[in-house]
């Protein structure tokens, strides 16, 4: 019965072992994570859960060939019984993925929202985000000051919505 595990993998090997696993024709599932990074200066895509994957698989017939894959450290298991995963809690997670496994990490931010800016120079000033964050994490704000609009720029992590 095809059913979930999770697989661990030696350090910084998710990659690796899902080729691995996918080329010998398992159903894998590496979820990622693209969030910004302060100082990557830039977005950056991490593993969802480090250490870990998923295969869909029938444990009982390919038990040894997942275990002894390289890079694999072992299938989670209770008294060596590998742990089968629920297959809703495995959509669930893939819902919130895009078609190449990366969760994007999202803002409540939206193009045309009212943000007010909470640090710099403009700081407590109100305008319209026009842009989202670019690939450094900067957004364009419109502030629409007395008989005079400006656009600005600054980091994303500067603005809160002003409901």
């Amino acid at each position: 019965m095809l059913r979930w595990y999770v697989v661990q993998t030696k350090s910084c090997k998710e990659d690796f072992v899902t080729t691995q696993l996918a080329d010998a024709g398992f159903d894998i599932f590496n979820p990622k994570m693209k969030s910004f990074s302060i100082r990557k200066d830039g977005f950056i895509t991490k593993p969802f859960f480090p250490g870990y994957v998923f295969v869909h698989t029938d444990i009982g017939t390919t038990h040894r060939m997942v275990k002894y894959t390289r890079g694999v450290l072992k299938i989670l298991a209770i008294d060596n019984e590998p742990i089968p995963i629920d297959d809703e809690a495995i959509e669930i997670i893939k819902q919130r993925t895009n078609k190449e496994d990366i969760i994007e990490q999202t803002l409540t931010l939206r193009e045309g929202v009212k943000v007010r800016i909470k640090k710099g120079a403009f700081r407590d000033l109100v305008g319209i985000l026009e842009s989202p964050p670019d690939d450094k994490g900067r957004i364009k704000v419109l502030l629409d000051m007395v008989r005079y609009s400006a656009h600005v720029s600054c980091s994303w992590r500067y603005v809160e919505l002003n409901e």
